[in-house]
């Protein structure tokens, strides 16, 4: 019955519309401007209906006319209102504008269209030649504490209505997959236009497509005007089936933990995997979460986990539905992260009888150059080499060419890169002193 009245409704204003159009054109020889009206601001979704508050995009085009900013008229019964339609495409012949269904007032300076629940306005563009009519609801809207779509558990119910009603719109029907019902018991302050409930997704309820809906004349407004429409959110899906897990998790040393995966199979419902660690085995959900990974279709993922520094690691990797559904674990995998680079500087200072000395040890082959910079940033020695366990480096306070440099502080920066790409940078004061 309400979606018969709602389609009636709809004809019933485009029949209106349709008759004005055609008068337009019967007396001007031809279309000179026709308007639309919508309720998003890319211009995407037409309508004629709209609720207190909403905003109202207005789109013109005109065959004729071209210039800067055009103005349109939009009365409400006996009301005028003027809108500025901005120039803002690349053809001189569309413009468009917004404004917004306000009842605070009959003429509102930042051209808000009072229009009040039940009544309707027309536009008109350029005297008539092209014209839209809209109407304003007295309508519902639902939000969720778990939005759609839901999973198991306790999931709050917020409903708002366009306008102050002067009595709890309850009770709220929720009418499963299965076409059995939950009743939903709103409470609230009247007159008001919040109202608030809950009911709880379990083994009893099918999963698939809900519907809400409200009875008769629950909405009524202080003017008397009753309506059981819900604008928005009146359709939720409940969907308590995890998703499959994620397989052959493996992990390996690769400039940090390199982690790879199988995707779930099917991945049609996963919306994302979550990584976790711990630094002893059985890994759960409750351990360190490392990273969220979003699904994209991929056979595989990996992913470098740069956080781990020497010791122990497990992991696993669990798969997420849209919902917020949670797979069982995939296999856990381990690894040994040793540290890569470890310094010990056995002299800071350069002396003359005695040099700086560092020992530098690495857990694989690599790389390692040495910088020493003074103060002002310049380099002054440079030492290079391939490591494969352990070096002894010593730095007599000479610069590249042999020279002896000032007394002083300097900077020295070591860098180790290793066959894996891994890469460790550290930093360490020297003196010199003769």
């Amino acid at each position: 019955m309400k979606r018969e009245k709602s389609f009636a409704i709809f004809l019933m204003f485009t029949i209106m519309i349709g008759a004005i159009g055609m008068n337009a054109s019967t007396v001007y020889g031809e279309l000179t401007a026709q308007v639309w009206t919508y309720n998003d601001p890319s211009y995407t979704v037409k309508t004629t209906t709209f609720g207190d508050g909403d905003t109202v995009y207005v789109e013109v085009t005109d065959t004729i006319t071209t210039g800067s900013p055009k103005t349109i008229s939009v009365k409400n019964n006996t009301i005028g209102n003027k809108i500025f339609v901005e120039v803002n495409e690349d053809t001189k012949t569309m413009y468009r504008g917004s404004f917004i269904v306000y009842s605070g007032a009959n003429d509102d300076e930042n051209d808000k269209l009072a229009l009040f629940t039940g009544q309707t306005a027309t536009i008109n563009a350029y005297d008539g030649k092209g014209t839209e009519t809209i109407n304003c609801v007295l309508g519902a809207y639902i939000n969720l504490s778990d939005p759609s779509p839901v999973k198991a558990g306790d999931i709050a119910v917020t409903l708002t209505t366009s306008k102050n009603v002067v009595k709890v719109p309850t009770p709220l029907t929720l009418t499963l997959s299965d076409s059995t019902t939950l009743e939903i018991t709103l409470t609230g302050n009247i007159p008001g236009d919040t109202f608030r409930g809950s009911f709880t997704v379990d083994d009893s309820v099918p999963e698939g497509r809900a519907i809400f809906s409200l009875v008769g004349s629950a909405l009524e407004d202080q003017e008397g005007n009753t309506s059981d429409i819900i604008l928005s959110g009146d359709s939720i899906v409940i969907d308590q089936t995890p998703p499959p897990p994620p397989t052959n998790l493996s992990v390996t040393l690769s400039g940090g933990v390199k982690i790879s995966w199988n995707a779930s199979f099917p991945e049609d419902d996963v919306g994302q995997y979550k990584v976790y660690r711990s630094s002893s085995s059985g890994v759960k959900n409750t351990d360190v979460l490392v990273v969220t990974i979003s699904a994209n279709g991929s056979p595989s993922y990996s992913w470098i986990d740069t956080g781990a520094n020497s010791g122990n690691f497990y992991y696993i990797v669990i798969s997420e539905d849209l919902a917020g559904n949670q797979s069982e674990p995939s296999n856990e995998s381990f690894v040994e992260h040793k540290e890569f680079l470890s310094l010990s500087f056995v002299q800071s200072v350069a002396r003359r009888d005695s040099p700086a000395k560092i020992i530098l040890k690495v857990n694989q082959p690599a790389d390692i150059t040495i910088y020493i910079f003074n103060l002002i940033g310049e380099v002054v020695y440079k030492w290079n080499n391939y490591v494969t366990s352990e070096t002894e480096w010593l730095w007599t306070g000479v610069n590249m060419y042999g020279e002896r440099v000032n007394n002083g502080t300097y900077i020295c920066k070591i860098t180790v890169k290793a066959g894996d790409g891994s890469t460790v940078n550290r930093t360490k004061i020297l003196g010199v002193l003769y």
